[in-house]
């Protein structure tokens, strides 16, 4: 008996939470994946039910010292887009000054601006006062359930021949590449919180929905969209990472979804039962 693998990407919310929470996010998804790995080997394994809520963070991406002094800054951060250099002074943020106030605090209020803020900061560089400004970028991590039981759901194939589509492990976005989820196999409808299944070889066409969170995507709409085609030729002993890609150079193209297109972004050796 091999375990079922169900992954649920939940509706998105805004938690108030600090840039540190994101290793024990990390954390966590890395133990729900190392239950999974065991779930295969352990037929006896009991059912279980691991989950965390949706999360958010803003890392403005520079680091400070005790005495708001910029010793790095991140590539691409709001910190580096707005003009903050290594070894500028922070004098303010929002208008409040730092003078007398405890980093910890400063960090605080960094991380409680929402998404599309105004931050503003006034910097010491050499002899000169400075002021900078952007709009924040809030980073959202979606939630997520996974389930493990002792029965697997797969479709009907044969001993030792089969392939494998999944949504399971979470694609690099910095291959502008987010998770989805399934919709249907070869015009047959399936449930969205399973996200591995088996399938005979040969040509299958596969309909994903879209999860980006990406924050140039701000402006779309709520609704639902149609899912996406994507035709694949399943081999025997492989497994399809499937993912969605965030085309940013169309993020205002909304309607239809022209934003993003289904995509397989990894393909490895995986050996069928």
């Amino acid at each position: 008996m091999r375990a079922l693998w169900l992954l649920g990407l939940l509706a998105l919310t805004s938690l108030p939470t600090l840039a540190a929470d994101n290793d024990a996010e990390q954390l966590a998804r890395e133990r729900a994946r190392a239950a999974v790995m065991a779930a295969e080997t352990d037929g006896n394994i009991k059912h279980q039910v691991l989950e965390e809520p949706a999360r958010r963070f803003y890392d403005w991406g520079a680091v400070m010292n005790k005495d708001f002094e910029v010793v790095a800054v991140t590539p691409g951060s709001d910190a580096a887009q707005m003009g903050i250099q290594k070894g500028d002074k922070v004098l303010s943020v929002n208008g409040k000054l730092t003078n007398r106030r405890e980093l910890k605090d400063v960090l605080a209020q960094l991380n409680e601006l929402e998404n599309g803020a105004a931050l503003s900061v006034q910097v010491q560089r050499g002899k000169e006062k400075s002021s900078f400004s952007t709009e924040v970028h809030v980073k959202v991590i979606p939630a997520w359930r996974l389930e493990i039981q002792p029965k697997a759901a797969t479709a009907a194939v044969d001993h030792g021949q089969c392939g494998r589509v999944s949504v399971f492990f979470t694609p690099p976005q910095a291959r502008d590449l987010y998770p989805a989820y399934v919709n249907s196999i070869d015009g047959k409808g399936v449930l969205r919180t399973i996200d591995s299944f088996e399938l005979s070889p040969g040509r299958h066409t596969i309909a994903l929905h879209e999860l980006i969170t990406d924050y140039r995507l701000s402006h779309r709409g709520m609704g639902m969209e149609n899912a996406k085609l994507l035709t694949i030729d399943v081999e025997p002993n492989k497994v399809y990472y499937m993912a969605a890609k965030f085309l940013p150079e169309n993020r205002f193209k909304t309607y239809k979804s022209q934003f993003w297109e289904p995509v397989m972004w990894r393909v490895a050796d995986k050996a069928c039962p």
